[in-house]
């Protein structure tokens, strides 16, 4: 598990790594949603 979660996490980095203030912006967003609609229910 520790391993899918390493892969996921720099496949995320990568794709991130060029994105503008705006698409980080609304990545920080989403992920804020899903954190509150996922974990904080």
């Amino acid at each position: 598990m520790k391993q899918a979660f390493a892969t996921m996490e720099d496949r995320f980095l990568k794709r991130i790594l060029n994105a503008s203030n705006d698409d980080l912006e609304e990545i920080e967003r989403a992920i804020h949603t899903l954190q509150k609609k996922l974990f904080h229910s």
